[in-house]
């Protein structure tokens, strides 16, 4: 698990990966509810925080502010429209 997103994060800029995405679309790992309860149950919930939301954070974060911030939500917005993507509608 920790080896498969390495060609996602650092092989494909945004639209190759949306694409990638969208063929997979409904079915993806992303919407895949097993492979999320692994990561909340291997991990402190602060470990899964974007990178990038990790410095909006408050000093003591609740589990509210935490999941707002998580990366997969990051990833499944659209950096230009600040929408959701299709993929993480689906998974919501």
């Amino acid at each position: 698990m920790i080896n498969s997103f390495d060609i996602m994060t650092v092989g494909m800029d945004y639209d190759d990966y949306n694409t990638f995405r969208t063929t997979l679309t409904p079915a993806s790992g992303f919407q895949s509810a097993q492979f999320r309860f692994i990561e909340l149950h291997c991990t402190s919930l602060t470990n899964l925080i974007s990178i990038r939301k990790k410095n909006h954070l408050s000093n003591n974060p609740d589990l509210r502010e935490c999941l707002e911030h998580v990366y997969w939500k990051d990833a499944g917005t659209n950096p230009k429209t600040g929408e959701k993507t299709l993929t993480l509608q689906l998974f919501e």
